[in-house]
């Protein structure tokens, strides 16, 4: 068993890792108030200093991310409550982690009780892909429904999201 981070907080979860076909392996995960990702070059023998992504306005007890990587892209997706709303927020990395762009809110809610969980992101050939669950006035009358989003490439736009489910 190999050591990779020790959060400050007991209640903590939800790490996530991934890897690319360049042998780098990266690991997201919350230490209240931070997300936080590091990335390993020798197959986990060492980990580079935990970069913060964003820091967290709440601790909700269940605060998560997840992270993916194709090539030298990698994207984090994770989410928070600020102000009367929960958003999924987006940061991605073109240099394999080095650097990393400005954070997106990708579910842009303010309604007071409006909530974006559970999201997961997937890069593939420079394509990002974003799930999440929504509870808010694009899924009127329901208790969550699944969003999706997507950007052909880092420099072009993002789709409009789309509801994928309708739950019952």
């Amino acid at each position: 068993m190999l050591v990779i981070a020790y959060p400050s907080y007991s209640y903590e979860r939800h790490p996530q890792i991934a890897y690319n076909e360049l042998d780098k392996w990266f690991v997201c995960y919350t230490d209240f108030p931070y997300i936080k990702v590091t990335y390993s070059t020798d197959y986990g023998s060492t980990w580079s200093t935990p970069i913060n992504l964003d820091t967290l306005t709440t601790f909700m007890g269940y605060n998560s991310c997840h992270v993916s990587a194709h090539g030298n892209h990698v994207a984090v997706v994770w989410f928070d409550r600020k102000g009367n709303a929960v958003n999924v927020y987006f940061r991605e990395s073109t240099d394999g982690g080095l650097t990393w762009r400005p954070k997106i809110n990708l579910t842009g809610l303010t309604g007071n009780g409006d909530t974006a969980a559970g999201a997961t992101v997937t890069v593939r050939n420079n394509t990002v892909y974003v799930t999440w669950f929504e509870k808010s006035p694009r899924a009127p009358g329901r208790d969550f429904d699944i969003f999706m989003a997507c950007r052909p490439h880092p420099d072009s736009s993002w789709y409009p999201a789309q509801r994928v489910s309708f739950t019952a």
